[in-house]
């Protein structure tokens, strides 16, 4: 089934997961570019432990402004692992490989991308926040560093699996 308002989608998901409850289930984000579309959902007993709820998009499709393809995602902080959930559409057939893998990689760079730092503890793991017109990390600083303890990827990435 279809629906035209994300609103009522997210409302949908929510009855399914509380069938047989006591509205036992909430929803942590939902993000969407076009027909892309991200929504988090947890147990309301969790909500203590969740902060720094964010979410984002990037547009892939022509000249990197179409919502065709692209991606979204939502991060937070459940107690003190950081989760960054990312769904994603990429360009499909064969003939498009490089294009597929080139967004890829601009995904994995704006939303993902781990640097080393070297800093008073060694090393830290560390990667760029969006919302930054260049994604290059050496344009970040220090406070624009966030560490993910798990990354979650999803989507219509159109990767093919042939047999012979």
């Amino acid at each position: 089934m279809i629906f035209p308002s994300k609103e009522k989608l997210n409302k949908k998901l929510l009855e399914y997961f509380d069938t047989g409850s006591v509205n036992e289930f909430m929803m942590v984000n939902s993000i969407a570019l076009a027909a892309t579309h991200l929504t988090v959902i947890c147990r309301k007993n969790l909500a203590p432990y969740i902060s720094e709820v964010k979410n984002d998009t990037l547009a892939l499709g022509i000249g990197d402004m179409m919502t065709n393809k692209g991606a979204v995602n939502i991060s937070f902080k459940l107690g003190d692992q950081r989760l960054l959930f990312i769904n994603c559409h990429l360009e499909a057939h064969d003939e498009n490989l490089l294009k597929r893998n080139d967004q890829w990689n601009e995904l994995n760079r704006t939303f993902v991308e781990k640097i080393e730092e070297e800093g008073l503890l060694g090393k830290v793991v560390c990667g760029p926040k969006k919302n930054k017109i260049s994604h290059k990390t050496a344009d970040l600083k220090n406070d624009e560093m966030v560490h993910y303890d798990s990354v979650i990827w999803l989507g219509d990435m159109n990767y093919r699996i042939q047999a012979t």
